[in-house]
């Protein structure tokens, strides 16, 4: 029997020469980790999917650069809170 695993791939390719890459997002403050070349595929990877609480969590998440792995991140543990009903963040709710 075959075992079918979800496989989530996210990718965008770098249109700019020296794109910076920085630690806190796209905050201009935050730390340079390392510059992208035009034309360099970036890809986010979400592998290794685990039922936890009756939800698909996905264990390792890999960056690619041009194919390369860079990064791999694994998820040791998975916290849920509290569910909430729908709505609960409507714009009127937080006013």
């Amino acid at each position: 029997m075959a075992i079918w695993l979800p496989l989530f791939l996210a990718a965008i390719t770098v249109k700019q020469d020296d794109t910076p890459l920085r630690s806190g997002g796209c905050d201009q403050d935050a730390t340079v980790l390392t510059k992208l070349s035009a034309a360099t595929k970036v890809e986010v990877k979400f592998s290794n999917y685990q039922k936890i609480n009756g939800q698909q969590i996905p264990t390792t998440v890999t960056r690619l650069d041009d194919g390369n792995a860079v990064l791999s991140l694994n998820v040791a543990s998975v916290g849920f809170d509290r569910w909430h009903r729908d709505g609960v963040f409507d714009a009127a709710s937080n006013q």
